[in-house]
């Protein structure tokens, strides 16, 4: 009997465990002071949060980054990786150019009331590197950079004349009959030159023009665009003495009927105003290209301006007006960048060289 009520009270407890198990199993969550099962969790549970948290992890990244690219500030010009101009400004590779001035950059997509493009990046670009924003050539829409920029004055520093001179001072009546003043003693002057060696001849003894000088130019455009020479003027910038010095012959006498036209000047006026000249060519006279005269690539204006002195020693230069395209100006004809010289011979020493002899002669 003692054993019958021992194995009764053990299948009761049995019974009452299996009960309590299954309503654990039946009702997993329980009230808040129920004890913790520490024990692993079911399969599906496992793989439940296996397949949840990368998911989470991931969206959490996605926002992060949509986060950053909306609040993020747009670079400036001089920040940015590209260095090509403002903050969205179109590139040049892109189709579409700025709309700035030439060497400015674009509008700025990004600008926001307030300055003079919006942004407080756009103003320290600004301050730190003004016109460095879009130097690409056709910034403004035009390809060649020609567009809104200013065109500068008519015959400013960065306009070239529109036209080209090519000039020769030592030209010699007739070609064989001109005069110089060298500061030095016959017997160590060389033999006259020919014409087309007097330049080198007279700057290698610092010879200077006596009694006249022949200036011979031509002109021509620089560009495609006709220029209309309106006038030829004579600058003197200074007369002073005569210079005291042996005048040397270049020819014993030759001349001819045959010569070139010219503009002839005279020095010593207190105006000096060119007079045309007329040549001959052996047949008729040939008087000197009328002004204003156009000039183009196949018609290009050559003259010669002879200026006498019979009293100075006297410094000048030419001046040529044109007009071209909207624009006029004047371009200086001189020697190399310094006046011509030209002096009297009025009351001088004058040498011929002798043939025979070989050596200057006095008269």
């Amino acid at each position: 009997s003692a054993e019958s009520a021992g194995s009764a009270e053990s299948a009761e407890s049995a019974e009452s465990a299996e009960s309590a198990e299954s309503a654990k199993s039946a009702n997993p969550v329980g009230p808040a002071n129920a004890p913790i099962d520490d024990g692993p969790p079911p399969p599906w549970l496992v793989r439940h949060r296996t397949i949840i948290w990368p998911a989470v992890a991931a969206a959490a990244l996605v926002l992060a980054l949509v986060a950053t690219a909306v609040f993020m500030p747009p670079q400036d010009a001089e920040s940015g990786a590209r260095g090509d101009g403002s903050v969205g400004a179109p590139r040049q590779d892109d189709g579409a150019y700025g709309e700035g001035k030439p060497g400015g950059g674009g509008k700025n997509p990004y600008a926001s009331p307030g300055g003079k493009d919006g942004s407080p990046a756009d103003k320290r670009d600004r301050s730190a590197s003004p016109e460095k924003a879009d130097t690409r050539e056709g910034a403004d829409g035009s390809p060649d950079g020609d567009g809104d920029g200013d065109e500068g004055s008519d015959d400013g520093p960065g306009q070239p004349a529109p036209l080209t001179a090519s000039t020769r001072s030592h030209v010699w009546e007739h070609g064989c009959d001109h005069v110089y003043l060298v500061d030095k003693s016959p017997s160590t002057v060389p033999p006259p030159p020919v014409q087309q060696d007097a330049a080198s001849w007279a700057s290698s003894l610092g010879a200077v023009h006596g009694g006249n000088t022949i200036v011979e130019t031509t002109l021509e455009p620089s560009g495609s665009a006709p220029v209309v020479v309106e006038a030829v003027n004579v600058r003197v910038t200074g007369r002073t003495t005569p210079a005291k010095l042996p005048a040397f012959e270049m020819s014993n006498g030759c001349g001819g009927l045959v010569g070139k036209a010219y503009f002839k000047v005279n020095l010593d006026a207190n105006r000096p105003v060119p007079s045309p000249v007329s040549g001959y060519d052996g047949e008729r006279e040939v008087p000197p290209a009328e002004l204003p005269y156009q000039v183009t690539g196949k018609s290009p204006l050559a003259f010669r301006v002879r200026a006498d002195t019979g009293e100075y020693d006297a410094r000048w230069y030419l001046e040529v007006e044109w007009t071209s395209g909207g624009r006029s100006g004047t371009t200086r004809i001189d020697d190399a960048g310094r006046p011509f010289r030209t002096s009297s011979t009025k009351g001088l020493k004058r040498y011929g060289y002798a043939l025979e002899e070989r050596r200057w002669v006095s008269d």
